[in-house]
């Protein structure tokens, strides 16, 4: 489909420090984000984004931890698929 992502933004490994991927991507008023990453990073993320007003989906691959990103977000945790 020649698709390319609305925006894209980067998380050190091993670190939480979101602030400067969701400066990004948010503006982009994307449906839906794809994350890769550790649970605690993309729990923050979520959190953040959804601060600043984003309504769409998150999506995640497995390695994220289901039950730990779960505990994590509590009811927060509504929009968010891991695969």
């Amino acid at each position: 489909m020649n698709l390319a992502p609305a925006a894209t933004g980067k998380v050190e490994r091993s670190t939480n420090e979101v602030v400067p991927a969701i400066q990004r991507i948010p503006a982009a008023k994307s449906e839906a984000m794809v994350q890769i990453g550790a649970y605690k990073a993309c729990a923050t993320f979520i959190r953040l984004a959804r601060a600043k007003g984003y309504a769409g989906n998150f999506y995640n691959v497995s390695l994220v931890g289901t039950q730990a990103l779960s505990d994590e977000l509590g009811a927060m945790a509504r929009g968010v698929a891991v695969s």
